[in-house]
């Protein structure tokens, strides 16, 4: 599949259903090594979650997806692993399988180096790492893959992260499984995401217990005993942005987005309302009403560490400045300075725009008049949902390319737009 095309548009109006994170429930496979089994619930169907799901076939779990849950029977692990390149390259998130299998305590593992977004610049390991090094994991390093000795790591630790990266996070909590006495880590991430595992380890037996806003205790289940648990994945914080997003530019008058974990998106929420966006939060029906946007007083956009906007919402935000401006609007972005690709891509199309390195200015978006189908490339998974969102201005014009990327982590897209009166194509 290389390219999705907005086939026809009709009223766009309704109700889009907003599917389990992606974010947490890779980790939350991962970390399901932890357990005898466990069924996660409100999970989305995605490209990532299969190949994760492969991926640990591959170690001899029982993975299974249906509707909406997921479900992880885990055998006894061997004392040694090897998960190849070419699988574990596929995706990011194949990463945090270092902090499972540390934690389910495997002693010699291997693993292929991990893919995923990558177009707006590096994303080392090192962060990671480095806390692996200092519990006593013995790490070699090739260039496609990684090799871990833990048969003679620490007991127990006391560790600051330089920056509160969510991988390394996830990584520490679910390693710290395997220590024998209570552990402390500081500087941690605190986005929804990790505290989603958090439940999820408590669950297990893992007890984590914040002593300030970004310090926890990790007090280990020293009782070697693998429960089997059930779970519900928190809904997609990034997903229900990209959809208010998409009904504020495209609905006739309005678009219902439900199951929205509205605590978790407060922070774009009041952005979005700061700009004068028409927008009803439903808090215990869980749905946001969002009604077709008009005069908007566009604002400088920076994005950040949780609980500021995060990076995701960069490009999908961006492209909503775009459509309403009648000024130069700034978009910041110090966590992914390059992530500004896409901008140029939608110049392609009438997009006014100076782009540059951790700071891009949007000038307007005059769409142009296209009478041949123009290419608009996904340079990552959210840069393609903001290509698909100017597709929709030309119904069998735009083919949105590398689309692969889109369903990384939009959950049934197809179904969804063609709810809500969009039919879309993946070819």
């Amino acid at each position: 599949m290389s390219s999705l095309v907005v086939k026809n548009v009709k009223e766009i109006q309704g109700e889009v259903k907003i599917s389990g994170a992606k974010n947490s429930t890779l980790p939350l496979m991962c970390a399901s090594l932890l357990s005898r089994k466990s069924l996660f619930t409100n999970t989305p169907v995605l490209r990532d979650t299969e190949i994760l799901g492969n991926i640990l076939q591959t170690i001899g779990v029982e993975f299974t997806h249906s509707d909406n849950e997921i479900c992880l029977e885990i055998p006894d692990l061997p004392s040694n692993i090897e998960i190849t390149t070419e699988l574990a390259a596929k995706i990011r998130y194949s990463t945090i399988l270092m902090g499972a299998l540390v934690g389910a305590g495997v002693k010699t593992f291997k693993l292929g180096l991990s893919g995923g977004c990558s177009s707006f610049g590096e994303r080392p390991i090192d962060i990671h790492l480095d806390f692996f090094k200092s519990i006593g994991c013995k790490i070699t390093e090739h260039i496609d893959h990684i090799e871990f000795d833990n048969k003679e790591i620490v007991e127990s630790f006391n560790y600051t992260l330089r920056f509160p990266s969510v991988g390394a996070t996830n990584n520490i909590l679910i390693s710290a499984a395997t220590m024998k006495s209570p552990c402390i880590v500081r500087n941690i991430a605190i986005e929804p995401e990790i505290i989603d595992l958090v439940e999820y380890l408590e669950k297990v037996g893992v007890e984590v217990e914040f002593i300030s806003e970004r310090d926890v205790k990790i007090t280990p289940n020293t009782e070697n005993h693998r429960p089997s648990v059930e779970h519900r994945v928190i809904s997609d914080r990034i997903e229900a942005i990209s959809y208010i997003v998409l009904g504020a530019m495209h609905a006739k008058h309005e678009l219902t987005v439900s199951n929205v974990e509205i605590e978790y998106i407060k922070q774009p929420l009041e952005y979005l309302k700061s700009l004068g966006l028409d927008f009803e939060v439903k808090k215990h029906e869980r749905m946001v009403i969002v009604r077709k946007a008009k005069a908007l007083d566009v604002k400088d956009l920076e994005v950040g560490v949780y609980p500021m906007i995060g990076t995701d919402y960069q490009p999908v935000i961006a492209m909503l400045l775009a459509y309403a401006a009648d000024k130069p609007v700034k978009v910041i972005d110090p966590i992914y300075p390059k992530r500004f690709k896409y901008l140029e891509e939608a110049m392609k199309i009438g997009l006014s725009a100076e782009v540059g390195t951790g700071e891009s200015t949007i000038y307007s978006l005059s769409l142009k008049d296209i009478n041949n189908n123009v290419g608009l490339y996904s340079h990552d998974l959210r840069a393609g949902f903001a290509m698909l969102l100017l597709a929709i201005f030309y119904p069998g014009l735009i083919n949105v390319d590398n689309a692969v990327q889109v369903l990384r982590g939009y959950s049934l897209i197809e179904q969804k737009m063609k709810n809500i009166g969009i039919e879309i194509q993946l070819t």
